[in-house]
């Protein structure tokens, strides 16, 4: 986020989620219930891309003057975005497989999040500050802090048990809108100590063309 900025990580990152989700459905990969492309999922798709467009506010940039720049050095940086949303739906893809395997929502979870805790322990040793930070920790009167990881665990669940039943496409999609649907609340309200920003009218529009899209991919 620091070499492209915020509003072209994000559109980056997503777009990977949903193509890898549009791929993985259309090929039944990794055990995913198969839902081929066609028309209506190809006109679903548009709408969602024109909705995060219109969340994030494009049209206004466009509008002000204000170039949209594409640096070399920056696009060589977005087929990295594009492979960090991918391993998401990945992800959230093979912890469906895994749940099956194991029989058990809970055990997923606990298994993906055990891996990570280990993998972020040994990096906490090898990086600095190192862990030392996490002694220090003061969480006076924001203790809404520490939830972060139980949101992750449960977007874990979450994932895991609606893959199989929705598709890969259909879950990513809605987990943007519930992101973006967030992000705006949050911002709205200035909520979590977020710097507050009201809500655009297109924004909210970006968000309904969101939707409209996720019933041509899901329910026509």
């Amino acid at each position: 986020m620091n070499y492209l900025g915020g509003l072209k990580t994000v559109l980056i990152t997503m777009t990977g989620m949903i193509l890898t989700g549009i791929v993985l459905d259309h090929f039944a990969l990794l055990n995913v219930p198969h839902h081929p492309f066609d028309l209506n999922r190809a006109i679903g798709l548009c709408c969602v891309v024109l909705g995060i467009v219109l969340v994030f506010k494009l049209p206004q940039l466009i509008k002000s003057g204000q170039p949209v720049n594409f640096k070399l050095s920056e696009i060589c940086l977005y087929p990295l975005g594009l492979f960090s949303g991918a391993l998401m739906t990945l992800q959230s893809a093979i912890n469906a497989v895994l749940s099956v395997k194991l029989n058990s929502l809970i055990l997923t979870a606990l298994f993906c999040m055990s891996l990570s805790l280990i993998l972020f322990i040994c990096i906490g040793f090898c990086t600095k500050p190192g862990l030392k930070n996490l002694w220090r920790l003061n969480v006076k009167g924001q203790y809404w802090i520490l939830c972060g990881g139980f949101c992750g665990s449960f977007f874990v669940l979450c994932n895991a048990f609606l893959i199989p039943l929705l598709g890969a496409g259909a879950v990513s999609i809605l987990c943007i809108t519930g992101q973006l649907s967030c992000g705006l609340i949050i911002d709205h309200f200035g909520l979590l100590s977020a710097k507050q920003r009201k809500a655009r009218f297109s924004q909210i529009l970006g968000l309904i063309i969101i939707l409209l899209g996720i019933i041509f991919i899901r329910l026509l």
